[in-house]
Protein backbone atom coordinates (compact mmCIF):
# COMPACT_ATOMS: atom_id res chain seq x y z
CA UNK A 1 0.00 0.00 0.00
CA UNK A 2 1.06 3.50 -0.72
CA UNK A 3 0.74 4.75 2.86
CA UNK A 4 2.64 1.77 4.32
CA UNK A 5 6.30 2.76 5.15
CA UNK A 6 7.47 -0.81 4.46
CA UNK A 7 5.89 -0.81 0.99
CA UNK A 8 8.37 -0.43 -1.90
CA UNK A 9 7.10 -0.45 -5.43
CA UNK A 10 8.92 -2.82 -7.80
CA UNK A 11 12.39 -1.36 -8.69
CA UNK A 12 12.27 1.57 -6.27
CA UNK A 13 15.04 2.26 -3.71
CA UNK A 14 14.54 3.26 -0.11
CA UNK A 15 16.32 6.39 1.11
CA UNK A 16 18.78 4.24 3.09
CA UNK A 17 19.56 2.07 0.05
CA UNK A 18 20.09 5.18 -2.05
CA UNK A 19 22.50 6.64 0.51
CA UNK A 20 24.53 3.40 0.59
CA UNK A 21 24.65 3.32 -3.20
CA UNK A 22 25.93 6.92 -3.32
CA UNK A 23 28.57 6.12 -0.66
CA UNK A 24 29.77 3.11 -2.67
CA UNK A 25 29.98 5.12 -5.91
CA UNK A 26 31.84 7.95 -4.12
CA UNK A 27 34.28 5.47 -2.52
CA UNK A 28 34.95 3.83 -5.90
CA UNK A 29 35.56 7.21 -7.53
CA UNK A 30 37.88 8.23 -4.68
CA UNK A 31 39.80 4.96 -5.03
CA UNK A 32 40.30 5.53 -8.77
CA UNK A 33 41.54 9.08 -8.16
CA UNK A 34 43.87 7.95 -5.34
CA UNK A 35 45.37 5.11 -7.39
CA UNK A 36 46.04 7.34 -10.38
CA UNK A 37 47.53 10.03 -8.11
CA UNK A 38 49.90 7.58 -6.39
CA UNK A 39 50.88 5.89 -9.65
CA UNK A 40 51.62 8.93 -11.75
CA UNK A 41 51.99 12.21 -9.98
CA UNK A 42 54.07 11.00 -7.04
CA UNK A 43 56.56 8.76 -8.86
CA UNK A 44 59.83 10.33 -10.01
CA UNK A 45 60.80 9.93 -13.67
CA UNK A 46 63.30 7.09 -13.22
CA UNK A 47 64.37 4.08 -15.22
CA UNK A 48 66.72 1.15 -14.81
CA UNK A 49 70.42 1.57 -15.54
CA UNK A 50 73.22 -0.94 -15.72
CA UNK A 51 75.23 -1.38 -12.53
CA UNK A 52 78.56 -1.59 -14.36
CA UNK A 53 79.82 0.04 -17.51
CA UNK A 54 81.10 -2.30 -20.23
CA UNK A 55 84.68 -1.60 -19.15
CA UNK A 56 83.87 -2.22 -15.47
CA UNK A 57 82.07 -5.44 -16.36
CA UNK A 58 85.11 -6.68 -18.30
CA UNK A 59 87.42 -5.68 -15.42
CA UNK A 60 85.11 -7.40 -12.89
CA UNK A 61 85.74 -10.69 -14.72
CA UNK A 62 89.49 -10.08 -14.60
CA UNK A 63 89.31 -9.48 -10.83
CA UNK A 64 87.32 -12.67 -10.32
CA UNK A 65 89.82 -14.65 -12.41
CA UNK A 66 92.79 -13.07 -10.61
CA UNK A 67 91.35 -13.82 -7.15
CA UNK A 68 89.16 -16.92 -7.41
CA UNK A 69 89.26 -17.58 -3.64
CA UNK A 70 88.07 -14.09 -2.74
CA UNK A 71 84.84 -12.16 -3.16
CA UNK A 72 84.69 -9.19 -5.50
CA UNK A 73 82.00 -6.63 -4.77
CA UNK A 74 81.14 -3.75 -7.07
CA UNK A 75 79.75 -0.23 -6.84
CA UNK A 76 79.94 0.16 -3.07
CA UNK A 77 78.75 3.38 -1.49
CA UNK A 78 81.46 5.20 0.42
CA UNK A 79 78.74 5.65 3.04
CA UNK A 80 78.80 1.86 3.51
CA UNK A 81 82.58 1.91 3.94
CA UNK A 82 83.01 5.00 6.13
CA UNK A 83 81.03 6.73 8.86
CA UNK A 84 81.43 10.08 10.60
CA UNK A 85 83.48 9.94 13.80
CA UNK A 86 81.75 9.81 17.15
CA UNK A 87 81.37 13.01 19.10
CA UNK A 88 80.43 15.28 16.20
CA UNK A 89 77.49 17.61 16.61
CA UNK A 90 74.50 16.95 14.37
CA UNK A 91 75.51 19.53 11.75
CA UNK A 92 79.11 18.25 11.51
CA UNK A 93 77.89 14.64 11.35
CA UNK A 94 75.55 15.34 8.42
CA UNK A 95 78.18 17.44 6.61
CA UNK A 96 80.69 14.58 6.88
CA UNK A 97 78.13 11.95 5.88
CA UNK A 98 76.74 13.92 2.93
CA UNK A 99 80.30 14.41 1.66
CA UNK A 100 80.66 10.66 1.08
CA UNK A 101 77.18 9.09 0.93
CA UNK A 102 76.59 9.57 -2.80
CA UNK A 103 80.11 8.59 -3.90
CA UNK A 104 80.89 5.06 -5.11
CA UNK A 105 83.94 2.83 -5.18
CA UNK A 106 84.26 0.64 -8.27
CA UNK A 107 85.28 -2.62 -6.55
CA UNK A 108 86.18 -4.12 -3.19
CA UNK A 109 88.24 -7.28 -2.84
CA UNK A 110 87.08 -9.18 0.23
CA UNK A 111 88.05 -12.38 1.97
CA UNK A 112 85.51 -15.18 2.37
CA UNK A 113 84.23 -13.59 5.62
CA UNK A 114 83.39 -10.40 3.71
CA UNK A 115 86.17 -8.31 5.23
CA UNK A 116 87.49 -5.69 2.82
CA UNK A 117 91.13 -6.33 1.88
CA UNK A 118 91.39 -3.42 -0.56
CA UNK A 119 89.39 -1.13 -2.79
CA UNK A 120 90.01 -1.16 -6.52
CA UNK A 121 89.32 1.62 -9.01
CA UNK A 122 89.34 1.38 -12.80
CA UNK A 123 90.34 4.80 -14.13
CA UNK A 124 89.58 5.99 -17.62
CA UNK A 125 90.44 9.24 -19.38
CA UNK A 126 87.61 11.08 -17.62
CA UNK A 127 89.18 10.65 -14.18
CA UNK A 128 90.69 13.68 -12.46
CA UNK A 129 93.95 12.69 -10.76
CA UNK A 130 93.64 15.41 -8.12
CA UNK A 131 90.07 14.41 -7.20
CA UNK A 132 91.09 10.73 -7.17
CA UNK A 133 94.01 11.49 -4.82
CA UNK A 134 91.61 13.28 -2.45
CA UNK A 135 89.17 10.32 -2.53
CA UNK A 136 92.06 7.95 -1.78
CA UNK A 137 93.06 10.08 1.24
CA UNK A 138 89.43 10.09 2.46
CA UNK A 139 89.25 6.29 2.11
CA UNK A 140 92.59 6.11 3.90
CA UNK A 141 90.87 7.60 6.96
CA UNK A 142 89.10 4.23 7.19
CA UNK A 143 92.47 2.47 6.71
CA UNK A 144 91.48 1.22 3.27
CA UNK A 145 94.14 0.49 0.68
CA UNK A 146 93.12 1.77 -2.75
CA UNK A 147 94.62 0.19 -5.87
CA UNK A 148 94.07 2.00 -9.16
CA UNK A 149 94.29 0.62 -12.68
CA UNK A 150 94.14 2.50 -15.96
CA UNK A 151 91.97 1.01 -18.65
CA UNK A 152 94.56 1.91 -21.31
CA UNK A 153 96.53 -0.27 -21.78
CA UNK A 154 94.08 -2.90 -20.55
CA UNK A 155 95.36 -4.61 -17.35
CA UNK A 156 96.03 -8.34 -17.54
CA UNK A 157 95.07 -10.91 -14.93
CA UNK A 158 98.75 -11.34 -13.98
CA UNK A 159 99.29 -7.57 -13.58
CA UNK A 160 96.13 -7.19 -11.48
CA UNK A 161 97.05 -10.16 -9.27
CA UNK A 162 100.57 -8.85 -8.72
CA UNK A 163 99.63 -5.21 -8.04
CA UNK A 164 96.79 -6.03 -5.64
CA UNK A 165 98.81 -8.72 -3.85
CA UNK A 166 101.70 -6.31 -3.30
CA UNK A 167 99.36 -3.57 -2.08
CA UNK A 168 97.71 -5.75 0.56
CA UNK A 169 100.81 -7.70 1.58
CA UNK A 170 99.72 -11.05 0.19
CA UNK A 171 101.70 -13.35 -2.04
CA UNK A 172 100.25 -13.72 -5.53
CA UNK A 173 98.91 -17.16 -4.53
CA UNK A 174 96.83 -15.63 -1.75
CA UNK A 175 99.00 -16.37 1.33
CA UNK A 176 99.91 -13.60 3.77
CA UNK A 177 103.54 -12.61 3.72
CA UNK A 178 105.48 -12.94 6.95
CA UNK A 179 106.18 -9.55 8.49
Amino acid sequence: MVGDPTFHPQGAFSAVSLIWLLIAVAAAALAVVAISWFRGARMPPLERRELLTKAESRFFEILQDAFPHHRVMSQLSMGALLKPRRGLDKSEWWRAYNGIAQKRVDFALCNRRGEVLCLIELDDSSHDAQADAYRDRVLGLGRYVVVRFRNRPWPTIALVRQAVSEAIGVEAGGNRRAA
